[in-house]
């Protein structure tokens, strides 16, 4: 456990050298700095956590990855998608439900398992709101049913990242409407 003091760049905290207060399962704990030569930064047991880049990208932690199909991150916390990995995060005060309105570009406005896409990704959401919460979805899996009328299970590469899928997470998908 650890507590911070001041904010943003200019906080301190009481964690030892080399970690970070991080906001994780509800309770502030230390976590690792991420640490390596030049902008090559790595986590020491990389098997469980992947360096996260913070404060536009000036500084980076080390936070536990996770099964974005099954959400096995502890407690509500979210498995959500971050560079060519997924992370567990704690989640926003009142994340969204499935076809609820969401503000786009803030990971955690929604449940877990579910991610904010532009409302035009289901007809159940409201066109006038911009975005709303969706389900990820297993693009290898033939029973894996998006739950939105005329919803197809598409690749997150392409649709929320640009980049190739990289091969673990290549079945990775979201629902939306062929748009």
């Amino acid at each position: 456990p650890c507590t911070v003091q001041g904010s943003h760049e200019n906080a301190t905290d009481d964690c030892e050298l080399g970690a970070w207060c991080w906001t994780y399962d509800e309770t502030p704990i230390c976590v690792e700095l991420c640490h390596g030569p030049g902008d090559v930064l790595r986590c020491d047991d990389e098997a469980q956590f992947d360096c996260h880049l913070y404060l536009q990208a000036t500084i980076g932690f080390c936070l536990p990855n996770c099964n974005v199909l099954t959400q096995d991150c502890p407690g509500d916390d979210l498995c959500l998608p971050a560079d060519d990995t997924f992370l567990c995060v704690p989640p926003s005060d009142m994340p969204g439900q499935l076809f609820a309105p969401c503000a786009g570009g803030v990971t955690t406005s929604c449940a877990q398992g579910l991610w904010c896409m532009p409302a035009a990704s289901a007809l159940e959401c409201d066109q006038d709101a911009s975005d709303c919460c969706e389900p990820f979805c297993n693009l290898n899996d033939p029973d894996s049913v998006c739950p939105g009328a005329g919803q197809i299970c598409a690749s997150i590469y392409g649709s929320i990242f640009v980049q190739p899928a990289p091969a673990p997470y290549a079945h990775i998908g979201i629902c939306t409407r062929p748009l």
